[in-house]
């Protein structure tokens, strides 16, 4: 910092909230102007081009989609002969095979199956659900001896943290930011803050020699413990999230459902976490047919 020689990589414009997208663009040329510092912004072409303001950068990279010579080299190279012919005889795997990211997820979900297997789709979409269906089989399968949690466990918390982070237009998850919000409803959310209140009452009205000590205690950092963990609580007994959060955080990160980014977890893209937040009980049943 001190030699001007930090240079800011800011990943995801197209996730920030379509609502607050613009003044994100109009803060970031203002940063640049006063700061003038390098910066290296990234997002989607087709959601930068839909903004009314633009970024005053220096310059542009576009990102090519990978070509159909590029695809078939890299299936030969990692020898995956069935995966080769299924995407030879397949235009909607074509099509996603376009993305590096969705290309990686292929070569791990289909590993080990035959074209026999595979059925054909009509749709990008609905082959985009097959291919994260058989990635989350894939991934459950990895290391099988050390599994604590089930598969059905794991997808119910990590689809019910999708919903949210999406719901909160949010890409990266701290534990330390949870809020009374997270809670499902509002009657859970009322019923929070009155447990809160009555747990402070409750301290409060210990004898006046212990107040002064907890006086300390609640209003220099107490407080904001209390609530954290009250809302913990609460949300392992709704089943929506286990009580040890971070062992599961990182176990999903093993699974490579999750990435560790600092003292936070993102999922490894923003297709993946879209996919969990819309999973069904339907989807759920299929994925999981084999949980033991």
């Amino acid at each position: 910092m001190e030699n001007d020689e930090l240079l800011l990589l800011l990943d995801g414009l197209d996730e920030v909230a379509l609502e607050r997208r613009e003044a994100c663009v109009q803060a970031l040329n203002e940063f640049s102007q006063e700061c003038m510092m390098p910066m290296v912004v990234c997002g989607r072409s087709a959601d930068y081009e839909s903004l009314t303001k633009q970024l005053k950068l220096r310059g542009a990279v576009l990102l090519q989609p990978l070509t159909s010579q590029q695809v078939n080299q890299y299936l030969a190279d990692v020898n995956l002969p069935a995966v080769r012919k299924l995407w030879r005889s397949d235009t909607t795997l074509q099509e996603l095979a376009e993305a590096p990211l969705m290309l990686s997820i292929m070569t791990l979900a289909y590993q080990g199956v035959s074209t026999a297997d595979q059925t054909s789709f009509t749709s990008v979409e609905a082959r985009r659900r097959h291919l994260f269906d058989a990635y989350m089989q894939q991934m459950f399968k990895r290391r099988r001896v050390d599994q604590p949690y089930s598969p059905t466990q794991t997808i119910a918390w990590i689809g019910w943290l999708a919903q949210r982070m999406t719901h909160h237009a949010q890409t990266v998850f701290l534990i330390e930011n949870l809020q009374p919000e997270w809670l499902p409803t509002r009657t859970q959310q009322d019923i929070f803050r009155l447990i809160f209140r009555l747990i402070v009452g409750l301290l409060v009205g210990l004898t006046f020699g212990l107040l002064v000590g907890l006086l300390g205690l609640i209003w220099g950092g107490g407080e904001a413990v209390i609530k954290h963990y009250l809302l913990r609580f609460m949300l392992y007994r709704n089943g929506n999230l286990p009580w040890r959060l971070v062992p599961f955080l990182d176990y999903a990160a093993e699974r490579i459902f999750l990435r560790k980014v600092g003292g936070g977890y993102i999922f490894v893209h923003r297709m993946l976490m879209e996919y969990f937040a819309e999973l069904d009980t339907k989807t759920l049943n299929r994925v999981t047919s084999n949980d033991n």
